[in-house]
């Protein structure tokens, strides 16, 4: 966001110092609804300052707000909101892979956030998907600057919670979700026990086919992982995640 907003802000703390010495950048934060720690990020660079954001602190201050001169997420050529296929709630986030930078477990986390049980938590998100404290805490910026969740004082509260994806070709991000995925994969199959065995599908099949039908197959698959997901995705009743992996590669050169 530009940098005129943060200015703002600042000039606000400061007219507020200058008529009260005492007052303090941790009393402007609790008065703004945010952390110190926050404020301290956003002037040394370290996070970003998002409309929604800017919208809450004005709001508490008593600051003006122009909405129509504010840089906004529904502009920001890296997101936009977007209905895909039948899903009517909650509101996707469709993401310009190549423009904004994403971690692939950003993309379990956001999926996590749409259980009615989710707890916008870093510990339970941490425990719940074994992932580490940092990469949670990460995740939770980079999500609520897409909008995905939504910063509330000392903590966090889902927004929207999914993402959607179309690269337009091979990317590092994209890369690095699907060997996770396919190690995770791995991990759940080395479960021996009658209950996971029940709770998984792991399956595959090597056949003969023409080079030239290779288009016609991924789309058949594309179109395999809508209708799974547009059949049992039902975030009202869902009490879990699951992964879907599905491979289509040539063994023989």
């Amino acid at each position: 966001m530009n940098e005129k907003y943060l200015k703002n802000i600042n000039d606000e703390f400061l007219r507020r110092k200058i008529k009260n010495p005492r007052y303090s950048m941790r009393k402007f934060a609790i008065d703004a609804g945010f952390t110190q720690a926050y404020f301290s990020m956003l002037f040394s660079g370290k996070r970003e300052l998002t409309l929604d954001n800017y919208a809450a602190i004005c709001k508490k201050l008593s600051l003006p707000f122009d909405s129509d001169r504010s840089e906004s997420l529904a502009k920001n050529p890296k997101v936009k909101k977007c209905k895909i296929g039948d899903y009517t709630s909650p509101e996707f986030i469709e993401v310009d892979a190549e423009k904004f930078k994403l971690a692939w477990f950003d993309l379990m986390i956001a999926d996590l956030s749409l259980l009615p049980t989710f707890k916008p938590d870093v510990k339970w998100v941490s425990k719940t998907l074994k992932l580490k404290m940092e990469d949670v805490i990460s995740s939770f910026e980079r999500l609520t600057e897409l909008g995905i969740l939504e910063e509330k004082g000392n903590g966090y509260s889902k927004k929207y919670g999914k993402i959607h994806l179309k690269p337009g070709k091979s990317l590092d991000f994209i890369r690095e979700y699907h060997r996770n995925m396919i190690r995770l994969a791995g991990e759940a199959l080395q479960e021996t026990s009658e209950d996971a065995f029940k709770q998984r599908y792991i399956s595959g099949a090597s056949f003969n086919v023409s080079k030239k039908d290779a288009q016609k197959m991924k789309k058949k698959c594309e179109n395999f992982i809508e209708e799974l997901v547009d059949d049992f995705s039902k975030n009202e009743t869902s009490d879990c995640v699951y992964q879907i992996n599905l491979q289509l590669f040539p063994l023989s050169k």
